[in-house]
């Protein structure tokens, strides 16, 4: 299912899926993207969303980028501009207030469809996905997408959905803020959920002004299992 990505379109199994996304491409760069770009940088706005594929779940780093595409920073920030406001990609934005001054500044990147980005990097089966070493930031992605458009479909505001990380590699996947209460969840690929798992959403506690709700590890357990009074594992299938 995450190789297939989730276009409706798609649900017709008898589509056939490189040909799909090879058209979708196609017709996104010619259609939407050729009136905001230069025609001739057409080429390497491909190459752009092929090398933003491959940072899925990543901190964002226009630097970095424009090193590998030989383009200006100032043009990767348009270019991710175009992508975000297409609803190609989501630049969740970190959780910073009052818990350290250490926390990391810069988003994550995340596709609103994985097929789309398997068909990116080049994967051309479900196997080599799962195998990949992108295998478990794919299948965080694929989370973090599911929860965003769940929140889209209720008509709900996604701006409360965040992430932390550190420069002390203390991070959690998730935390969702709702009436002044903090979720803390971790996305592993795992299906051996672990109490371990769950060890950075005590940094939580350091905001004062927050109480922090029940924890979640979301992964691929076969039921739901309480780790602790506080912290639950739960089946991607429950989504």
């Amino acid at each position: 299912h995450i190789w297939r990505g989730s276009m409706p379109e798609l649900a017709d199994e008898s589509i056939e899926w490189e040909s799909f996304y090879r058209s979708y491409i196609r017709t996104y760069l010619e259609r939407d993207v050729a009136d905001l770009i230069n025609s001739k940088n057409l080429v390497k706005f491909n190459n752009f969303m092929q090398c933003i594929a491959a940072r899925v779940g990543e901190l964002f780093n226009a630097d970095s980028i424009a090193q590998d595409i030989g383009v200006s920073n100032k043009t990767i920030t348009e270019w991710t501009s175009i992508l975000e406001s297409s609803g190609i990609i989501r630049l969740l934005q970190p959780y910073e207030k009052n818990i350290s001054k250490r926390a990391i500044k810069s988003p994550k990147i995340y596709f609103m469809d994985t097929g789309l980005v398997c068909y990116l990097v080049g994967w051309s089966s479900s196997q080599t996905a799962m195998n990949g070493a992108m295998s478990g930031g794919l299948f965080e992605n694929f989370i973090v997408s599911e929860i965003i458009k769940s929140y889209y479909n209720a008509g709900h505001d996604t701006k409360h959905i965040y992430f932390y990380r550190d420069k002390d590699k203390k991070e959690i996947d998730l935390i969702i803020e709702k009436d002044n209460i903090l979720y803390p969840i971790e996305i592993k690929k795992s299906a051996h959920p672990t109490l371990d798992m769950a060890k950075h959403f005590s940094v939580l506690s350091k905001n004062s002004e927050k109480t922090v709700g029940q924890g979640c590890i979301l992964c691929q357990c076969n039921k739901m299992l309480y780790l602790s009074e506080d912290i639950i594992s739960v089946p991607v299938e429950f989504l």
